[in-house]
Order: C-alpha cells, then structure tokens, then sequence
C-alpha cells in the first residue's frame, strides 16, 4: 500500500514536470532531448511500478504531451512558412531603422559640433568688438581659430599700405618675409600656394588705404570648412577693423607730427622717463642729440613756408633713414629736433652726432626749382656723465646746442674734453 502511494506521488511529479519542460520547449532539437530522457524516466516507472497497471498513467500523459508538441511544432512551421517573409521584410526594416538612426545621430554630433563653432564665433565676434587695439584683434582671432583648427592655421598678418607701399604691419606670431613675398601678386588672388602651406588673402579698402589680412595655413581635411570660417570671421570683424585702424590713426596722430612724421615733444618725453628709468634699473647710459637748423628763418623768407616745410620733411626722413632702429627721433619745436640713443655713451653719440651732420651737409634739398644746401648745428649730452634725470640732460644737450651755434653753427659740440 505505502509503495503504491509513493508511486503514484512520483507519477504526479513526472507528470506535472513533463507539462512544465513540455510547455516551454520552443525547439524541435531540446524537444527530442526531452522526449528522449522522458522515456528513459518512463522505462524506470515501469521497472518499480508495484501494479503494471499504474504505469498506464504516466504512459498516456507523456504520450499526450507527446502529440500536443508535435502538433504544436507542425503549427508553427506552418506559421513560420506563412510569416517569415514578413519578419525578413520587418527585420529588414529594423535594420535599415537602425542604419538611418546611426546616421541621424551622427548627423546630430555633427550639428552639435557645429553648433558649438557657430556659438565660439559669436563669442569671438563678441570679444572683438570689445577691443579697440588693432594689435589684440589680430592676436584673439590668431588664438580662436588655433583652438578650433589647431592643426590648420601657422600666422595672421595685417597689412596696411598705401599705393603698394606697405606702410604698417600687425602680425602674430612675427614672421615679415610674407610681405616680400605676397608683394607681386594681384589683390584680388584670394589664395596662394607656397609648397607645404597655403595663404590666405583678404582684402578691403579704409581711407586711402588698402588693407590686406594675410592667413597662413596648412592644407588638412578640414581645408573647406576652414577657409569657410575664417572668410566668415574676416567678413564679420571688418567694421570692428575699421574701428580699430581709425582709433590706431587718432592715436598716431596725438603722438605723430603731421608734417615730419617724427615723435612729438610729449611722447618724446614719455620715452625719456622710461629710458632714465631702465638705465637706473640696469645701469646702463644713454645720449642726447638736440639739433636745429642753421638758418632755417632766412628759408621761409627768401623762399616761403612751403620751401620751409619741404626741407623739415625731407630732413626727418634723412633722419630716420641715417638712426634707423638705433634710436627715437623727434620733433622738439619750430626746426629743432631731439634725438634719444639707449645704450650709447657720449663718445659714441658725438662720432654719431658728426656723421650725421656731414650727412646732411652733402645732401642736396629739391623743391620744384629750388635747390638747397642745409647744415644743422647738433649738441651733444649723455646720462649720467651730464645729469641724474631727463630735464638736466635736455638742459644740457640744449646748452651744447647754444654753444655750437655760438662758435660758428654747422657742427658738433659736446662736453668731451680734446
């Protein structure tokens, strides 16, 4: 009786495990491993079935689940026939989905980015107009366009000119052989091939001025993309440019005189405070010439003031032809001028002092008819042998400057001792 009982609990538990396994089965090959240890498992209930009747049970459910599988496979091959060419077209489409949504998300990365590059353009415009120095204009657009096309961009230039003669350069980082190099072609090329690199140009017009901003770059993937930009910027900061070369000129011309193009007496007094300052800091010397042209009222009387201008325009360029870089000249009053030299003691400045004054006397000075000949009277000073500060040094340089004109005019008079 116990066994019997125990048996038919097994047959239960068979049976309620073969509709479980059976039932969530959803391929033909875990179906015949199932159907398989099923009639293993049965051939055991028929080995220790007490009566071999109670083995008819078991027998008949797994032969029912069985055939309900079986029918089960056959209406889904059936199925599977019917809708496969719908799930291909369906799979098909999810793919093509999946490859489109692949797209419109790059798509979105690359507005994203553009985004990105439209809004640093607006803030880079925004900066600009926020500067008034020309200097720092050429520098943040330099420095802006690094940061989005590292790889692309080497040097910005501004050049100004004035009849193809360049008469300013504004560059970041500095590197002049372009203008050499860019003086022969047209103003409306727009870009240069130069081996490695390529330039850039881009033009307009301020005042009598031409203005070219001249952009090296590297030729890279994003070449298109690059030029587009910086032409876009260019054409953006062209009024703010404007701005800034007119308040560059306005500011020229309160440091500028007008006639001789030479320092005025205010700047020229700025720069000897700065001089008098490092020469302390550093101990080193520096000279004076102050210089005044002998003569110079019987020219506006014999010849007038047009013949008189003429000579002190050409007589500043003779000037700054013959200092060059190696000093800061100015136009101290009427026709005399003041000429600072860092670095050089007063035997130097007065070897100086005298070629230049033989300079001008060999120079001839042409206006319409009239043929000049010009000497100037130079005296000699020289920090710290004659003054501890600017004002004893202009004192004496203007001393020296009266002794010359004294004792004859046309030379050179210091206060070295023969």
């Amino acid at each position: 009786m116990a066994k019997s009982i125990v048996y038919s609990i097994l047959v239960v538990v068979y049976c309620i495990l073969l509709e479980v396994i059976f039932r969530y089965i959803k391929s033909r090959y875990k179906f015949l491993i199932s159907v398989c240890i099923s009639l293993i498992v049965l051939f055991i209930f028929y080995l220790i079935a007490p009566l071999k009747e109670f083995f008819v049970i078991p027998f008949l459910i797994f032969v029912l689940l069985v055939l309900d599988n079986i029918n089960y496979f056959s209406e889904q091959s059936k199925k599977d026939k019917f809708y496969q060419p719908q799930i291909e077209e369906l799979e098909n489409k999810y793919k093509s989905i999946s490859e489109e949504n692949k797209k419109v998300k790059e798509q979105y990365l690359n507005l994203e980015k553009r985004l990105q590059k439209v809004l640093n353009t607006f803030y880079l415009i925004q900066e600009i107009n926020n500067n008034l120095k020309v200097e720092g204009i050429i520098k943040d657009i330099y420095d802006k366009i690094k940061s989005l096309y590292p790889g692309c961009i080497r040097y910005i230039s501004l050049v100004k000119s004035i009849r193809k003669e360049n008469v300013d350069i504004i560059e970041y980082p500095e590197h002049r052989e372009y203008v050499s190099k860019l003086s022969p072609f047209s103003m409306k090329t727009n870009i240069i091939v130069f081996g490695e690199y390529n330039v850039y140009l881009f033009d307009f017009s301020f005042n009598e001025h031409e203005i070219r901003i001249i952009v090296e770059y590297i030729p890279t993937e994003e070449e298109a993309e690059f030029l587009q930009f910086v032409d876009f910027i260019f054409s953006k900061v062209k009024p703010t440019l404007k701005r800034s070369l007119l308040f560059k000129e306005v500011e020229e011309m309160s440091r500028i005189d007008g006639l001789t193009s030479l320092y005025l007496r205010r700047y020229m007094v700025k720069k000897l405070q700065e001089e008098t300052i490092r020469a302390y800091r550093y101990n080193t010397v520096y000279s004076l010439l102050m210089i005044d042209i002998d003569f110079f009222k019987k020219v506006n009387d014999t010849y007038g003031h047009l013949v008189g201008d003429n000579v002190l325009s050409n007589l500043a360029k003779l000037f700054k032809d013959f200092i060059g870089g190696k000093g800061i000249i100015s136009r101290w009053g009427g026709e005399e001028f003041l000429i600072l030299l860092p670095y050089t003691d007063k035997e130097e400045a007065t070897k100086i002092a005298e070629n230049l004054r033989k300079e001008v006397e060999e120079n001839k000075f042409y206006f319409n008819n009239v043929i000049l000949n010009i000497t100037i009277s130079i005296g000699v000073s020289s920090f710290p042998a004659d003054g501890s500060d600017y004002y004893q040094l202009i004192n004496s340089a203007d001393n020296m400057l009266y002794k010359a004109k004294q004792t004859g005019r046309n030379k050179v008079v210091s206060s070295i001792k023969d």
